[in-house]
Formats: structure tokens, C-alpha cells, sequence
């Protein structure tokens, strides 16, 4: 089966060739009585037309306007529970309800704290001197932590204040809190800071916004509770206040200190004609006659900012609702056009990812040639220059020189010729067949219509006398040949398979260079020891078997194969006195169209060779008149045809060369078993 042969055939094995994608085997079996007909791969194909085309690669270069989503502004801290000083633990007991009227300011506090909450606490001198009187009376009865949060209420009224600190209540006078030494943080936590009235300086370092800014915003939050001062050459606040107060400022802090578009999002537009600055403008110009308050300053306040990056020639979008920014893209992609009035000329680098720059520079750089050098002729006042196009062959790139708009016309046709072009692996096999007097090749094979003939077969003969006969069903026509074979009417020449890109030409050649005389003469300088000097000048030529293909895979996925085929041999020269022999050749050159898979048969090239000799008694026979009793004379006419099969299978996708891959490998295996049973 394949390319496996008999063990007892394997011995006259003379000539083996592999060449595949990278490694597809080729048979060369010349001298052999039987060698069976190569099988047809089986190539599994894929039929989803988007899978077939995973080959074929991307555009290379763009079209279009591209946009890319930007990283996120990072958010900063939002709303949630204040910060607050330390508190006192909470209290226990019962409940409390009290009706004080009239009473002097230390004896309520003694009454509260000692009689009443049961806790330590200690009186200032200040506030023991006070003689103010104090009226409370609770209508319900309180929980102790609610009455203690209403008793220090009622004393802040008298300018007293509860302070828990080392697991004491300090009941002290608010201006002796304020007059001592400030508590320096260098911190926005406040948790670990004593809740205490002593005063505490905050340095802050804001870093998101201007000091100016959240000065302002401060001073207005807290109304004058605060001293609030910026801190030179640095962008930092120092405050000054109670430490409830600076807690207060802290968290005002952490909630306006972030990014004005803080948790918004970002879009990244690379024009393909215009410059950022100039599509920024005629952005801003449209959004703002369809309503949107948009700006491309930095610092403004505007929801939607375009910010043009010159040296990138990108544009930066910002905005808090992406459909904001996807109609700004969507304006972006409309107004992104090369300009229709504009003659100047620029440079533009085109690079090409799936196929040679070269190929399509040749004919794209013909054709803008052409036609830039008819517009010259019609409009010569005009300076309309012509473009140039220049390869870039080491990075595999088209330099363009034009205008912007013989670019477009360029880069468009070059988008859509930048595709990776199909391959076509081609199995063929070259063959012939010793016909006897009175036979033809279709009666050798069952192709008479008389006979059995082999089905989905189509014939179609040429003035020349070559079929050409299509086989949908290859292992018919395979077993028919394999048949002849047997009889000894068969002589596989070669058995090659070649891969060759669309448009590609696929050259095999096996044999030998033949030296032949083309030109003698006698030499100018005279003879030497009486012989004359002869130059001689010798060529050679190859023969042997030499097979070039170059297919075309068209839009319909049929194949164009244009063939040509030789098969010559070098004989004696009996004709003449000329020392080089004669070369018998055979060829074939045609071209074919064929579907992906089938079979198509060259023949019709028939050779004939007429040998006479005798057989006798030595001498006898030779002897005139009566020689003829003593030998016997033989004459003998053989006539054979050379034919050629030809199967194109299209690769047109990754998951095909992997079959055609494995299919090769299961070949190879089963040979390399063949061999080791053979040692």
C-alpha cells in the first residue's frame, strides 16, 4: 500500500527521495518489473469556510480609524463611616431618670458621675469655682450611655468638657484644653489619638488636588473650627484644632483629595489621516453643536475631555458614561477621512504580514504609476506629482510616497492582497505502459466504453494524440493500473509529491547530465606530433525525468496546473559521425483545471522501437548463401506509452497541513517497518 513495496521488490529499490511540506517522500523505481500505484492521501478537510481560511491572515496595516479602551482613573476613598476620636467604654446598669432644678454646676457633675453613671472621674479647679446653676429633668427613663452622651451636651453649654483618658472621666474647662501644648500627628488615621480636648497639629500631604483647592473646601466645611495653612514649596496642609475637629478635617480630606475623574473612563483614538490636534478640534466643534459641554483643556471642569498626544498622534478621550465615549468614537471614525482637496504629498510606511511586499509592489506601484502619469497628461498645470512606491525588503514593508488620498486608494488594494496564499500539495506519478501489437492504453485500463469502464471517468483527446482524462474516483483508476502492473505492463518512473504556493512554480528532476558536442574546431596554432589540435566545446544536458508544475488556486477553489513533463534518455549515436549521443525525449507542457482532490491522467505519448537480430552457429551463419540454414532471424516491434497522474489537494488551512503532516508520518512508519523485517 502507498509507497510500500513488496520485500521481495524492496531489494531492487534504487533510488528513494522525501519531500514533504518539509518532508514529502518521492519514489524513484527505475528498473523495477512491478511497483504498485501510489495511493491517494487521505486528507481530511474542513468544511466551515472560516475555518478553511485560517491560512489566509489578517489585513496588514489599517483601514480605518483604531481605538483602544484606556486604563480607568483609580477612584479615591469614598463615603463611609466617619472618623472619630476615641470614646469612652460603654456603660452598664440601669436606667436613669433624674429631675435636677436649680442646681449648682459642681454638684450636678458630682451627682451625675459619682451617684448616678458610678464611674471615676476627676473635677478641674476651674470648674469646682463655677456657680452656675443647672436645670435637667428626663421625661422617660435613659439607658446610662444615652444619659451620658446628654449630660456631656448639657456641659458643653457651661464651656465643660468630658474627656476619658488613663480609665478617668476629667470633667476640665474648655479654654485651659486649648491653652496646652498642640499634639503633633503626621497622619490621616485618627483611631490611636486621644480623644481628649488637647489641641493637634495635622500635617497632611494632599495628593491628587491643589492645596489652594482643598483650603477652600475646608475652611467651608468646617466654618472657621480650624486652622488651616499650606505648607511652602510642598503640596501639603497644616491643621490646627481639636482632635474631633482634625478627624472631621481627615475625613473631608480622604473624600474630596482624589482625581476629578476619579473612577471614569478613558479611550485611546490613533487617527489614521489626521493629526490629533486637528481631529481634537473638529471633534470639540461637533460634540459641542450636538450639546455636550466638552473641552481639550486639562483643567477644565468639562465632563468630556479630548486631550491630543502630538508625539504619539493619538487622542485621549475621558468621560464618565461610555456611551460618551463610544459616540465620540463614533465621530472620531467619521471624521477620520483622508482630505479631498489635498494635493500635498507624504510618506507613508505600509507593512505587509502574510505575503512578499515585492509582489504586491509590482503591481499595486504599476498601477498608481499609470495612472498618476495619466493625470499629468491631463492636467500638466496641476503639479500633481506621482507616487513612488519603494520595498523595504529586509522588514518585509512598502515605503508609499503620494497624497493622502493615492495612499487610501493604495493601502486598501494592499489590505486585500495581503493574504497568505494558498499551497497546494501535488501528488503525481509518471509511469509506462508496454503496449502489445493491436493495444491501446483505454483497452489495457477498461477505459473502452465496450469493456467495463471505470466510472466518474471523463476523456478529452487532443489534436496531438494526448489524453487528457479526468478521475473522480482515483482508487478505481489505481486498481485498474495496479492490475496491469501485474501482467508486467506497468513501469513506475516516479513517484514525486510537491508543495508549491499559488503561482509558484514546483520543479522535481531525477537523472543525469549528459555531455554533449556543440561546436569543433581545429586549432589556429597547427598540429602537435603530426596530429591536428581539435577544441571542443561541450554542454550538458539533463535527462532523466524532470516534472514542473506550477498551480493557480482560483476563487472557486479549482485549480489551474500548468504541466510540463519530460522524460528522455540517452542512446548511442548510430546516425552519424558525431561523438554525443542521441537524447530520446517525451514531454508533455499543457494546462489543466481541476477540482481540490481529483485526478487528472496525461497520455497519449507512445514511443516505438523496432530490433531485428539472429541466432546461429558461429561462422556458419555468417556464411553467404547457406548461412541461412545455420541461424534463425527475429524481429521484434515494442511499442510503450507514457502517461502521467496528476492530484492536487489545496492546503488551506493549519489543521490540513497537520493531516497531510500525519498522513506522510503513517508512510514512513509503515516503511521503515517494511525495512525492518527485511535485515
Amino acid at each position: 500500500m502507498g509507497n510500500i513495496m513488496l520485500l521481495s521488490q524492496i531489494k531492487k529499490f534504487k533510488n528513494y527521495f522525501i519531500i514533504l511540506l518539509l518532508t514529502l517522500p518521492l519514489i524513484s523505481c527505475s528498473g523495477m518489473p512491478r511497483t504498485p500505484i501510489t495511493e491517494p492521501l487521505l486528507i481530511k478537510k474542513l468544511i466551515d469556510e472560516e475555518k478553511e481560511r485560517e491560512m489566509l491572515g489578517v489585513n496588514a496595516g489599517r483601514n480605518e480609524i483604531l481605538s483602544e479602551p484606556g486604563p480607568r482613573t483609580p477612584s479615591g476613598r469614598s463615603l463611609g463611616d466617619p472618623i472619630t476620636s476615641s470614646k469612652a467604654p460603654p456603660l452598664s446598669g440601669e436606667s436613669i431618670s433624674i429631675n435636677f432644678e436649680g442646681v449648682r454646676l459642681p454638684a450636678f457633675i458630682n451627682t451625675v458621675f459619682g451617684e448616678l453613671l458610678e464611674v471615676t472621674f476627676e473635677i478641674d479647679s476651674q470648674v469646682l469655682q463655677k456657680e452656675q446653676l443647672v436645670t435637667l429633668r428626663t421625661s422617660d427613663a435613659l439607658k446610662p450611655d444615652d444619659f451620658y452622651q446628654l449630660v456631656t451636651q448639657v456641659l458643653t453649654n457651661y464651656g465643660v468638657s468630658v474627656v476619658y483618658q488613663n480609665n478617668v472621666y476629667r470633667v476640665i474647662q474648655n479654654t485651659q484644653a486649648q491653652s496646652e501644648i498642640p499634639r503633633i500627628v503626621r497622619s490621616r488615621a485618627f483611631s490611636s489619638v486621644p480623644g481628649d480636648m488637647r489641641p493637634v497639629f495635622l500635617y497632611v500631604k494632599i495628593d491628587n488636588v491643589r492645596v489652594k483647592s482643598m483650603q477652600v473646601w475646608l475652611e467651608q466645611a468646617l466654618k472657621g473650627r480650624l486652622r488651616i495653612n499650606g505648607v511652602p514649596y510642598t503640596n501639603a496642609l497644616m491643621l490646627l484644632g481639636t482632635a474631633e475637629d482634625i478627624a472631621a478635617a481627615s475625613e473631608v480630606i480622604e473624600i474630596l483629595d482624589q482625581p476629578n475623574f476619579a473612577g471614569n473612563r478613558s479611550l485611546k483614538i490613533s487617527p489614521a489621516f489626521w493629526t490629533a490636534d486637528k481631529l481634537t478640534q473638529q471633534l470639540i466643534t461637533v460634540l459641542k453643536a450636538e450639546g455636550y459641554a466638552v473641552e481639550s483643556n486639562s483643567e477644565s471642569d468639562a465632563p468630556i475631555k479630548l486631550i491630543p498626544v502630538q508625539a504619539l498622534n493619538q487622542i485621549i478621550v475621558f468621560a464618565s458614561k461610555e456611551e460618551n465615549l463610544q459616540h465620540v468614537m463614533e465621530w472620531a471614525s467619521e471624521l477620520d477621512r483622508p482630505g479631498q482637496t489635498i494635493n500635498a504629498t507624504g510618506v507613508y510606511y505600509h507593512p505587509i504580514e502574510n505575503t512578499n511586499a515585492e509582489d504586491i509592489a509590482s503591481i499595486i506601484g504599476q498601477l498608481l504609476g499609470e495612472n498618476s502619469a495619466q493625470n499629468q497628461g491631463e492636467n500638466a498645470n496641476d503639479n500633481i506629482q506621482t507616487s513612488k512606491v519603494i520595498v523595504d525588503t529586509g522588514r518585509n514593508a512598502i515605503i508609499f510616497q503620494g497624497t493622502a488620498e493615492e495612499y487610501a486608494q493604495f493601502r486598501s488594494l494592499a489590505e486585500q492582497m495581503d493574504r497568505a496564499p494558498y499551497e497546494v500539495l501535488i501528488e503525481a506519478t509518471v509511469a509506462e505502459v508496454t503496449l502489445d501489437k493491436g493495444e491501446s492504453l483505454g483497452v489495457l485500463l477498461n477505459f473502452s466504453e465496450t469493456d467495463m469502464p471505470i466510472e466518474n471517468q471523463i476523456s478529452v483527446s487532443s489534436d496531438g494524440g494526448i489524453l487528457a482524462n479526468l478521475i473522480q474516483d482515483r482508487g478505481d483508476f489505481t486498481a485498474a493500473l495496479n492490475a496491469a502492473a501485474d501482467k508486467s505492463k506497468v513501469s513506475i518512473l516516479s513517484s514525486p509529491r510537491l508543495v508549491a504556493a499559488s503561482g509558484k512554480s514546483a520543479t522535481m528532476q531525477v537523472g543525469t547530465q549528459v555531455p554533449i558536442i556543440t561546436t569543433q574546431q581545429t586549432a589556429p596554432d597547427g598540429s602537435t606530433f603530426g596530429t591536428s589540435n581539435i577544441l571542443q566545446q561541450v554542454q550538458y544536458r539533463s535527462t532523466g525525468i524532470v516534472l514542473n508544475i506550477q498551480p493557480i488556486v482560483n476563487s472557486s477553489r479549482r485549480v489551474e496546473l500548468t504541466v510540463s513533463q519530460e522524460v528522455s534518455d540517452a542512446q548511442n549515436n548510430d546516425t552519424s559521425n558525431i561523438q554525443s549521443p542521441i537524447i530520446l525525449t517525451r514531454g508533455i507542457e499543457t494546462t489543466l483545471s481541476v477540482d481540490d482532490g481529483e485526478t487528472i491522467l496525461l497520455a497519449g505519448l507512445i514511443s516505438e522501437n523496432f530490433s531485428e537480430g539472429d541466432v546461429g552457429i558461429p561462422f556458419l551463419k555468417d556464411v553467404p548463401l547457406i548461412g541461412n540454414a545455420f541461424k534463425t532471424q527475429s524481429r521484434a516491434l515494442q511499442k510503450t506509452e507514457l502517461i502521467v497522474l496528476l492530484t492536487p489537494y489545496i492546503i488551506d488551512s493549519q489543521s490540513t497541513a497537520r493531516e497531510i503532516r500525519d498522513a506522510f508520518r503513517s508512510k514512513l512508519n509503515n516503511l521503515s517497518e517494511s525495512f525492518e523485517k527485511i535485515e
